[in-house]
């Protein structure tokens, strides 16, 4: 059962569909907000969490902070650039 505001819902599948479009390993939308959340980012997904931050609009990413399915904190480390070097 999905549990998210329907804006979250949307925001998500909008910005999985994106990432996933080019790419031959798919994303969940799941997978995507464990790795905005997560401390160590799993190398096989790192792709996409940088898809993330170069691909999707900034109004669907402020959709998910507002949504409070991330906060501006975990993107930050996200988007920092020691973040695509994270070891798992």
């Amino acid at each position: 059962m999905n549990t998210l505001p329907p804006t979250t819902s949307d925001s998500l599948t909008a910005a999985v569909t994106t990432i996933n479009t080019p790419l031959p390993v798919r994303i969940g939308e799941a997978t995507l907000l464990a790795c905005l959340k997560a401390e160590k980012l799993e190398p096989k997904w790192r792709v996409h969490v940088q898809a993330f931050f170069d691909e999707i609009d900034a109004s669907v990413i402020h959709h998910l902070v507002l949504d409070k399915a991330v906060t501006f904190e975990e993107l930050s480390r996200d988007a920092q650039p020691s973040g695509w070097s994270r070891s798992p």
